[in-house]
């Protein structure tokens, strides 16, 4: 039996502006972005979500399912607006949301043992869903599923991260794998240095630490005390470049069959070997 993917993260929808003028308008945020990445490349991958039933909700159902990825566990609300966010070249981008006061409730999707779940961004820690997307997350951990968490978020959705830090430390607890970028590292564990945020941050809850730092083009993956090293030219695309590299880790736990226990077979040099050739 395939072993299916499930991504649980925010349904966005993201309008560019150029000069004040909107240019394009695309299905955002990076949790969303590896589903399709994974689904176009006929993987069994379900989106854990929610949108409105409104035209922006819509245009994100489509890209989804255009990419092959199941939208049964996404909750379509009937009061309030599909999120957005509003992206300038000439200011910071403005978060636009006007969520249902309805319970979030979405088709419990199936797991077993080993399937993947990926999940993260604001939508891990927001209040107005935590406690369903925590019991799911404890399902999936029972279920024997590898748990994949990626903690980052814009800091304007949250001014006050402590009032997150809990949510936060909760979603650790559960995480087979943490995969960060370096300004995560800054933002939410108030440091710049990797192996110091593992070491004092991420080691008691997770053995396995992924961190990307997109300024140098540096990946590094952390077992324990072992560490595994690559680089990858970064892209003017950093959402792509991120997604790409999430992506891929999930591909080669998949492909190479990769199980929970040996996640620390995970392979950041054939991973990069791969995305670089796809670069050029």
């Amino acid at each position: 039996m395939a072993r299916k993917i499930i991504t649980i993260g925010e349904c966005i929808l993201n309008v560019e502006f150029c000069n004040g003028v909107p240019v394009k308008a695309f299905p955002g945020g990076r949790i969303l972005n590896v589903a399709t990445m994974l689904g176009r490349c006929g993987y069994d991958v379900e989106m854990v979500g929610e949108c409105g039933q409104d035209r922006m909700g819509d245009l994100i159902i489509e890209a989804l399912t255009e990419n092959n990825v199941s939208t049964r566990s996404i909750d379509r609300f009937t009061e309030g607006l599909t999120p957005s966010r509003y992206i300038f070249n000439d200011a910071p981008s403005v978060y636009y949301q006007q969520f249902s006061e309805q319970e979030f409730d979405f088709v419990w999707p199936s797991l077993e043992r080993d399937d993947i779940v990926v999940f993260g961004s604001f939508f891990a820690v927001s209040q107005r869903v935590r406690a369903r997307v925590y019991e799911l997350l404890q399902y999936a951990s029972e279920r024997g599923a590898i748990i994949i968490y990626l903690p980052g978020f814009a800091p304007q959705r949250a001014p006050r991260i402590t009032k997150q830090m809990p949510a936060i430390f909760e979603n650790l607890e559960l995480a087979d794998m943490v995969v960060c970028r370096n300004n995560d590292l800054k933002y939410i564990f108030g440091g710049d240095n990797e192996a110091d945020v593992f070491n004092r941050h991420i080691s008691f809850y997770s053995s396995n630490f992924v961190n990307i730092n997109e300024a140098e083009g540096v990946i590094t993956h952390r077992h324990a005390k072992d560490v595994d090293v690559a680089t990858l030219p970064p892209t003017a695309d950093l959402l792509h470049y991120n997604v790409a590299i999430v992506a891929s880790i999930v591909k080669q736990i998949v492909d190479e069959n990769i199980t929970r226990e040996s996640l620390h077979e995970v392979s950041l040099s054939s991973i990069t070997k791969v995305l670089e050739n796809n670069q050029n």
